[in-house]
């Protein structure tokens, strides 16, 4: 064996100068195992020596190698191969025109495993052509690219022009088959694969029409059989199931209607099987449906019409007690005239309260019983209160509860006002926004602690909390009431319901 057969005995002889079947004989080495492949052979030698057989091999001394990116890869990883174009190493390789592919990879000594030089094989596309020709027929087109979605090389027969762009859409899979995109009228069947030493992408590209041309003769035959087949099968499914159908269908339509809210149904029992069993099941369901809803229905009212029975009931017995009194005191003082409108409003309350069983009413009336509970409350107080009572004309036709004012204002007037017991202030607001109706009870009394809680076993929060559960049980859990206060300074209550201002509106919460 030579003493040059091999990098890493030249780079240790400096004084050694191989001749060119030298050269030759080292370079062999690297093309024996590709057989009908012409590429050109470079080493550069750790020496800053350059080998081989390029073309213009004699430019080499103008390329500084450590400065190219490839160089750099290559240092950071040394097993590494890279296939890649270079436009540094067509100075060396080939002449304007020609595209070259470059494979380029570490030398090493095979005893000590040092870096001896960097290997360039150069490859003409032409003869990569050679490579995949064979794999590509009139009606088909191939095209390789790098990592970096560059062009590599192409044969291009079915005259695209262009890379289409669903090549590049599918750059990021490994690899695909049959995907069928539509370019120039043509349908175009794609497969494509990676190579995983280079990391590039090939991706084939057919013809669908050709591939199915195959085909063509056997088509009308196949569609006339199925189209055949179809229609049998349909005549056939129409005379079999046309019986099991219609009862199904009735029996559909009667559930659509159920489903739209219309419980008043009974569906048509049209035969004696399953279908006839399971219709007089539903009919016996929809029956016992209806008798349930009434039942809930009716039982909802009668605890609603309980409850407002209750409240109309719950007349506060130090009212009527400080009513009574103040009775007594005019007929003793011998002031009848106002006995007698104190009897006349006490009557009007008792009336309405006791009396009137509707549910709902106007604000007007609302407030004209409220007018004459402040009338009594004033003469109990010795009219040592302000009132003022500020509603809305927009709001006084409009639907509400029947008290819901009078005990919030009897608990200002009781628990807030009377322990104040001098200068005492009352307001009264009433107004609407939007679809929402605010009423506001203020009292600069002495307030109530919040800290401490209202609850429904304290005198002060019965009357709030009946208010309130009569509120949300009619309109909902979005309304009811906000309390503010401060003890020693004031109270304020604000209550929140819906605007209702026709008849039919209202008629949604009504449960009658």
């Amino acid at each position: 064996m030579s003493r040059f057969d091999n990098i890493s005995e030249y780079n240790q002889n400096p004084y050694i100068k191989p001749n060119r079947d030298q050269v030759n004989k080292i370079l062999n080495k690297y093309n024996s195992g590709i057989s009908n492949i012409n590429f050109d052979s470079v080493i550069f030698t750790n020496r800053g020596e350059v080998l081989g057989d390029a073309t213009l091999i004699h430019k080499a001394d103008m390329i500084n190698i450590t400065e190219q990116n490839w160089y750099k890869k290559l240092s950071d990883r040394p097993s590494y191969i890279l296939w890649q174009k270079d436009e540094v190493l067509d100075n060396i390789f080939t002449t304007a025109g020609q595209d070259f592919i470059y494979l380029i990879r570490e030398l090493q000594d095979r005893e000590t495993w040092t870096k001896t030089g960097i290997l360039v094989l150069g490859l003409s596309e032409n003869e990569l052509r050679k490579l995949y020709s064979g794999y590509v027929n009139d009606y088909s087109s191939i095209f390789i690219l790098d990592s970096r979605s560059n062009l590599i090389s192409a044969i291009d027969n079915l005259n695209l022009n262009e890379l289409p762009g669903f090549v590049y859409n599918n750059m990021h899979n490994y690899t695909g088959s049959n995907i069928v995109e539509k370019v120039n009228g043509q349908e175009l069947l794609m497969n494509h694969y990676t190579i995983k030493t280079s990391n590039w992408k090939i991706f084939l590209l057919n013809d669908q029409n050709y591939l199915l041309s195959k085909f063509d003769s056997i088509k009308f035959l196949y569609l006339m059989v199925i189209v055949v087949y179809f229609v049998i099968t349909l005549i056939l499914c129409s005379l079999f199931l046309s019986k099991f159908t219609k009862p199904i269908q009735v029996l559909y339509q009667h559930m659509e209607k159920v489903k739209a809210n219309n419980l008043d149904v009974n569906v048509p029992v049209l035969s004696r099987d399953e279908i006839g069993y399971l219709s007089e099941q539903f009919n016996s369901m929809i029956g016992r449906i209806r008798q349930l809803m009434e039942n809930l229905v009716n039982e909802q009212e009668a605890k609603r019409q309980a409850e407002l029975i209750s409240l109309q009931t719950q007349i506060n017995p130090h009212f009527l007690y400080n009513t009574l009194a103040s009775i007594r005191y005019l007929i003793y003082t011998e002031k009848k005239e106002d006995v007698d409108n104190i009897i006349l409003s006490l009557i009007r309350i008792l009336r309405y309260s006791l009396s009137d069983t509707k549910e709902f009413i106007s604000i007007q009336k609302e407030i004209s019983i409220l007018e004459d509970y402040i009338f009594i409350q004033k003469f109990t107080f010795s009219n040592t209160v302000k009132v003022e009572i500020d509603i809305d004309e927009e709001i006084l036709n409009c639907k509400t509860i029947k008290l819901i004012l009078q005990p919030l204002v009897e608990n200002s007037f009781m628990h807030g006002l009377k322990p104040k017991n001098e200068n005492g202030y009352l307001s009264i607001k009433g107004y609407a926004r939007e679809n929402n109706i605010y009423f506001e009870i203020f009292d600069n009394g002495v307030g109530i602690d919040l800290d401490a809680g209202i609850n429904k076993t304290n005198r002060t929060g019965i009357g709030l909390h009946n208010v309130k559960d009569r509120i949300k049980l009619t309109f909902g859990d979005e309304y009811g009431l906000k309390i503010e206060s401060e003890p020693g300074s004031f109270t304020k209550i604000t209550v929140n319901i819906p605007k209702i201002e026709e008849e039919f509106i209202y008629n949604e919460y009504s449960h009658s």
